[in-house]
């Protein structure tokens, strides 16, 4: 699991590189790796209360929301950041082939995209709930 998270992370790094984001990237992909893990968590969660009536965790609104992403924030920084990990993590797979290059950003990007129609689809689901 953590292989994968790293070369996730080394994706987010490389997609944000290739936008022109080179001086910021190593913060920005702990920043949306943070983002996108917190949203698929309030995704399932949303999707479970549709589903199934589960109000675990939602009643704490937005402070919960917010240490949540604190907290996986801070996850990312001793993962990623923190002894400058993320150069040897850079180093490991700078080497891959223009074409795992382009796959892997549009995965990103495809796993971006999955992670907002989660998101709406819980909504959905929370919706039909409510006025059922």
């Amino acid at each position: 699991m953590k292989h994968k998270l790293e070369y996730f992370y080394y994706r987010v790094y490389r997609l944000q590189v290739s936008l022109g984001n080179g001086m910021v990237a190593k913060g920005f992909a702990v920043f949306m790796l943070s983002f996108l893990i917190g949203l698929n968590f309030y995704s399932v969660l949303f999707v479970a209360y549709g589903l199934f009536g589960v109000t675990l965790l939602l009643q704490g609104g937005g402070i919960a929301g917010g240490l949540i992403f604190f907290s996986l924030m801070v996850v990312g920084y001793l993962l990623f950041i923190r002894g400058k990990r993320y150069k040897s993590i850079i180093e490991e797979y700078k080497k891959e082939p223009k074409e795992n290059v382009k796959r892997g950003n549009r995965m990103v990007l495809l796993y971006m995209l999955f992670s907002f129609l989660f998101l709406l689809l819980g909504f959905y689901l929370m919706i039909q709930r409510n006025e059922g």
